[in-house]
């Protein structure tokens, strides 16, 4: 389902650039830590498979997986259980390595900044598994996927 093109670097395809594993570092263009809902979102890409991980508040983290396809522009998916995300992102990357993931509302635009780290084991071990069902509004409603 990926693209195999050929980016600027010679042997990288668009498809790497999506891939690996990131952490949300801010939406709404509020600090995910400090905004009214604190988030702590890590996400991994990989051979057309993602894994997401949530904790929204308190609590502990919620894992969701499923497939996507990233064309080099846009990023769609489907969760494991059939649905599809709440919408496509427009995919960009900023000089420092950065990845903001964008969609449209009423022509008004809803960012999610991410950085590329690893995704800890502790919240892998933390996280309540719902690989197989999309959350009920909760990742529409925060536009993470």
């Amino acid at each position: 389902m990926l693209l195999g093109i050929v980016a600027c670097e010679k042997g990288r395809t668009v498809a790497s650039e999506i891939e690996g594993e990131w952490k949300l570092e801010n939406y709404y263009g509020k600090d995910a830590g400090s905004a009214a809902v604190s988030a702590e979102v890590y996400i991994s890409f990989a051979d057309g498979q993602f894994e997401l991980f949530q904790k929204l508040g308190g609590g502990h983290f919620e894992r969701y997986s499923g497939t996507y396809s990233y064309d080099g522009e846009t990023v769609t998916g489907i969760y494991s259980d059939g649905q599809d995300w709440s919408s496509g992102y427009l995919v960009s990357f900023s000089e420092s390595g950065k990845m903001t993931l964008s969609q449209y509302v009423n022509d008004e635009e809803y960012a999610c900044v991410y950085v590329r780290t690893s995704i800890p084991e502790s919240v892998r071990n933390d996280a309540s598994d719902f690989g197989k069902v999309k959350s009920s509004g909760v990742v529409e409603t925060v536009h993470w996927l």
